[in-house]
């Protein structure tokens, strides 16, 4: 892969661990850094919540490993910081799966599933 698929540039967040007082720990979330990335359409789909029809789209993510790539864990979120210049609009996707190793071994790229459309 070159450096010229690698077309979007995603923030990565991380919720913030602040205790409310009343036993919970989570907080909002807190961008940890940005990175360029490279988004291939999976497949899309429907479900249904809160008796309304929600439409979502499954995507693969493959990125550069580096030591900031593999903190990434699915209760992250990622940004995409193009889409709009105010945080609050722009495209958020739910990481659904841990850190897969392209290349096997050679420690490059590695992939994760994303999905919009559904609450991080």
């Amino acid at each position: 892969m070159t450096a010229g698929v690698l077309r979007y540039r995603l923030a990565f967040d991380k919720r913030a661990d602040v205790d409310d007082g009343a036993g919970a720990v989570e907080g909002e979330f807190v961008e940890q850094f940005r990175l360029a990335a490279e988004l291939v359409p999976r497949f899309a789909g429907e479900s249904v919540q809160a008796a309304r029809l929600v439409g979502q789209s499954t995507f693969t993510l493959r990125l550069r490993a580096s030591s900031m790539s593999r903190r990434v864990t699915p209760d992250w979120r990622a940004r995409d910081i193009r889409s709009a210049a105010d945080p609050d609009k722009q495209v958020v996707y739910a990481i659904l799966s841990g850190t897969i190793d392209v290349e096997q071994g050679k420690n490059r790229y590695l992939e994760f599933l994303l999905q919009t459309g559904k609450a991080p």
